[in-house]
């Protein structure tokens, strides 16, 4: 935030945060190692600016509006400006104090790096708080992420995948019997709706290597191996098991269009079925079921799920459990 020069507050909208103020800021930057030639100017006006900015920007910097660069003899341009960085507001250090205060950053710094973090904003109250939160069709068991084991784990894979080193871990799958597995880590996935962190890696079985996705908060423990164990060019066959979730939407409320922006991380189809209803099939990770059963349920009695079993099966537990939770005290007929 910016101070309101009349009242001496902070003010969410300001001109230092134009476009044109981040690109000229970058410039002087870059001009004080070395003059800049008009296509290193285009080039970065092109990449941070909109459509119409380098023809405005360029009319402007060539027309003299912009005095604090001048042109060298030999075409480039120069500045006697020293760059600033811009100090952080009030609400931009209350919203990092919230960062801080976030069981989840504990993942990314030691307990030393958050105290220095939170020393070097000046005691601002956070901006907001994991309380003034509410979630609705949330997952009642997130990762533990303040357990000591748990970010130890993380970590090991999150430095594993920075290196590019091979892990051997020892990890307890959905059948409860816990296997150990040599793997190359990929990527790290984070679930907003189960609250929780997927190892997404490659599995070396001794005879061939698959794909396959981990739920962190599974692995008991993690070493790295001195060698990656996947050579370059290596033949991987993918192993994710894949579900398609089929589902009957009711035309209230919008719900096709609604459903369409719901489901649009995953990999979706739509077609006309019975009668003229609108019948979605939605592709997933097996693993992903949870996630994709929570959004399902967010809809209410305005989906209907055809297939596959095992989803039509959770939903039916869920609702009975609700049922009985409320006493039998339902507002609509549900059919289960």
């Amino acid at each position: 935030m910016a101070k309101n020069i009349a009242s001496g507050e902070d003010v969410l909208f300001h001109e230092i945060y134009n476009i044109y103020y981040r690109i000229v800021a970058h410039l002087i930057q870059s001009a004080e190692d070395s003059p800049l030639s008009v296509s290193k100017i285009k080039e970065f006006v092109k990449k941070f600016g909109f459509g119409e900015t380098e023809a405005e920007f360029f009319k402007k910097f060539r027309g003299g509006d912009i005095p604090i660069f001048y042109k060298n003899a030999d075409g480039a341009y120069s500045t006697p400006l020293k760059f600033t960085p811009r100090p952080l507001s009030l609400v931009e250090r209350r919203w990092l104090a919230s960062i801080a205060d976030d069981e989840r950053i504990g993942l990314f710094l030691d307990d030393g790096e958050i105290e220095e973090l939170k020393a070097s904003l000046g005691g601002v109250e956070p901006l907001y708080r994991k309380k003034d939160f509410h979630v609705i069709d949330g997952a009642n068991d997130p990762d533990p992420f303040s357990d000591p084991a748990y970010r130890k784990n993380f970590r090991t894979l999150l430095d594993a995948l920075r290196q590019k080193q091979s892990l051997q871990i020892r990890y307890i799958p959905r059948d409860k019997h816990e296997s150990k597995y040599v793997v190359d880590p990929e990527a790290l996935q984070y679930s907003g709706k189960d609250d929780k962190f997927r190892l997404l890696c490659t599995v070396d079985y001794g005879k061939g290597k698959s794909r396959r996705t981990m739920n962190v908060s599974r692995i008991i423990d993690a070493d790295v191996l001195d060698e990656s164990s996947l050579p370059d060019g290596a033949d991987i066959e993918p192993e994710i098991e894949m579900a398609t979730a089929v589902m009957q939407l009711s035309h209230a409320h919008d719900t096709p269009e609604r459903a369409m922006i719901h489901f649009s991380n995953y990999e979706c189809t739509s077609y006309r079925g019975d009668k003229g209803s609108i019948v979605m099939k939605v592709k997933y990770n097996a693993e992903d079921e949870t996630e994709v059963l929570i959004r399902v349920l967010s809809f209410g009695p305005f989906i209907h799920v055809l297939e596959p079993a095992s989803l039509v099966n959770e939903i039916k537990e869920r609702l009975q459990r609700q049922v009985k939770l409320s006493g039998n005290r339902v507002r609509h007929k549900i059919h289960i």
